[in-house]
């Protein structure tokens, strides 16, 4: 009994680290490098916020009962988007370049990535719930 419990929280600790590195950790990196255009950076308290909602969360949707743990994977994967949404924003991003000697704005559009990077989100989720409820004994 105590095993199986030290194994899932274990699995929702690893669980957790997984969405942390990829949504708040190699999401801006991709999106900075797929651009080339400097991402802003999120707060160092926020980052600790995130890493500990997103352990947590995975956590208790792996001890209780699967048809209670889709509630928290649905809980995480909105939370997910929800970062998404706070890293890209409204998918257009505004720098300043130095041409010649000559100070210009340029705007960088990526919408289409961004609802790309959402939609992967939503199935993912979905993924997620659907089997919880087909492993469900």
């Amino acid at each position: 009994m105590w095993k199986q419990i030290i194994s899932k929280i274990i699995l929702g600790c690893i669980e957790g680290l997984i969405f942390y590195v990829i949504y708040v950790k190699l999401l801006p990196w991709l999106i900075n490098y797929a651009l080339g255009a400097p991402m802003p950076q999120i707060e160092t308290s926020r980052i600790l916020l995130y890493l500990g909602f997103f352990i947590s969360m995975s956590v208790i949707s792996s001890i209780v009962k699967p048809h209670i743990g889709i509630i928290f994977d649905a809980i995480l994967t909105l939370f997910s988007i929800s970062i998404v949404l706070e890293i890209i924003g409204t998918g257009v991003y505004e720098t300043t370049i130095d041409y010649n000697g000559v100070l210009m704005n340029v705007p960088f559009e990526f919408k289409l990535l961004a609802y790309v990077i959402i939609l992967a989100t939503i199935i993912i989720g979905i993924t997620r719930i659907f089997d919880k409820l087909i492993s469900y004994k």
